[in-house]
């Protein structure tokens, strides 16, 4: 969307319709001055769009950090996950639950 208003915008400038460097003719201008604020400005306006691109592609290869970044988290957390099943059922352990509350212990008197 950006890029298709630069481009207008460049076309209102004055350059002419066909947006190829290349073929830009002098004669297609009343003088040379003409000529080279349209170069210019044609210039900048690729230059915008470039910048433009080089920006979206930015934010793309980020997302793609992030993205793989998420999933080795996932990847990671889901081995550790099935490791620990698997040696509790490897090697039979069972987790050993708290001590029951032991009743107080009061001696007994001394027999005779």
């Amino acid at each position: 969307m950006h890029s298709t208003n630069i481009k207008g915008e460049v076309l209102k400038s004055g350059t002419p319709t066909t947006l190829y460097y290349a073929e830009m003719k002098k004669d297609l201008f009343v003088d040379d001055q003409a000529f080279t604020n349209a170069r210019t400005s044609y210039l900048n306006g690729l230059n915008l769009r470039n910048a433009l691109s080089l920006a979206i592609m930015g934010f793309g290869v980020a997302n793609l950090a992030m993205a793989v970044g998420a999933i080795a988290i996932v990847m990671g957390v889901a081995f550790t996950d099935l490791t620990a099943a698997t040696l509790v059922w490897a090697l039979k352990v069972v987790p050993k639950a708290a001590p029951a509350a032991r009743p107080e212990f009061r001696p007994t008197p001394a027999r005779a």
